[in-house]
């Protein structure tokens, strides 16, 4: 038994207390509420197992030529690693579906009240990313440019330029490097505390129309997870003839922009046109402002090179934070029609 699978383990455990404890007992019709939990029943014996193949399914697609060299029982060696987020969330959503047929109810009450905990799992998920140093970040030395001491040297990663860093080299801001020894960014922390934060978010706010808070659940794990694969210098999938182009956020971009479509598509009454193509602009700017921080970190845009590291990541998060923003205001104007 490995930690990592012990806290992964942990951490389904816990979202599933949360959605059947708390949540699920939130139903007050009593009918209601025994078909919810019979449905959530089905959901959970189909997720872990639906949720696990199509991650490691969505892996081996993304790396489709490493995948090849080893064959296709690779893809059932688990104990190897190698699970791609997009195709569990993929895993779930089917699960919801399956089991909101089988017990014949919407599939929104399923999977509004699976957002949150799904959420809740994922942000543990990260946490325990630290224990097989996975989700680390640059080295603080080369961030604070701890070896310069004229400006000269400095290597402007950071506007902070510190000589001892002692206190930021152990949990939570950094994890050791089991080869050099040297402390790096522990991101998988942040993203974590991130994670957590949307959880409480998304389970104490009122939505208007069944299916929203499964718009906006997805919304923040596409767009978060945008920004955390950006932040992670560690093993990512990389396309492209020179391996620049990070797969996780060309696909999280994708995916995105389906869900905006989602979102405009169901909406009861359709909004006015203008205000339609607004949201789609806020959205595409946004994106558009990930992929400039993304060059400018690379130091590409001539006039942005005054843009300093963090900085460039604080634009980034905000950014990530905007589409969210952008899908949130396609299901404003609606008439409630239910409570969550």
């Amino acid at each position: 038994m490995h930690p990592y699978g012990i806290c992964l383990a942990a951490s389904i455990l816990v979202g599933l207390l949360v959605l059947f404890l708390c949540d699920a007992r939130k139903i007050k019709d009593p009918i209601e509420r025994k078909n919810c939990i019979r449905a959530l029943t089905v959901f959970a014996v189909l997720a872990i197992p639906l949720g696990l193949f199509f991650g490691r399914l969505a892996f081996a697609l993304a790396r489709f030529a490493w995948f090849r060299d080893r064959g296709l029982a690779w893809l059932f060696q688990l104990q190897n690693g190698g699970f791609m987020l997009y195709g569990v969330v993929a895993g779930l959503l089917l699960a919801c579906v399956l089991s909101a047929k089988i017990c014949r109810i919407p599939f929104s009450s399923i999977a509004d009240l699976v957002a949150a905990p799904a959420l809740l799992t994922l942000s543990l998920e990260r946490f325990s990313e630290y224990l097989v140093q996975v989700g680390y970040g640059y080295p603080l030395s080369d961030w604070f440019s701890v070896w310069a001491f004229s400006p000269d040297e400095y290597t402007s990663m950071s506007y902070f330029h510190l000589k001892d860093i002692r206190f930021l080299e152990r949990f939570p801001f950094a994890m050791i490097d089991s080869h050099y020894g040297e402390a790096m960014w522990a991101v998988c922390v942040l993203m974590g505390l991130i994670t957590l934060c949307l959880f409480f978010i998304l389970r104490h706010h009122t939505f208007r129309r069944a299916g929203d808070r499964t718009l906006i659940a997805l919304s923040m794990v596409i767009a978060s997870t945008i920004a955390y694969e950006s932040m992670r210098q560690d093993d990512v999938t990389k396309w492209g003839v020179t391996g620049v182009v990070r797969a996780v956020e060309v696909i999280g971009a994708v995916l995105l922009l389906l869900v905006m479509l989602w979102a405009q598509i169901r909406m009861q009454p359709p909004r006015k046109v203008s205000a339609m193509v607004l949201s789609w602009i806020y959205l595409l700017l946004c994106m558009g402002m990930v992929i400039c921080m993304e060059f400018a970190l690379e130091r590409k845009i001539m006039f942005l090179l005054w843009m300093r590291m963090d900085l460039c990541y604080l634009v980034m998060l905000l950014s990530c934070a905007g589409m969210v923003h952008a899908v949130s205001l396609t299901m404003l104007g609606r008439q409630p029609d239910r409570l969550n």
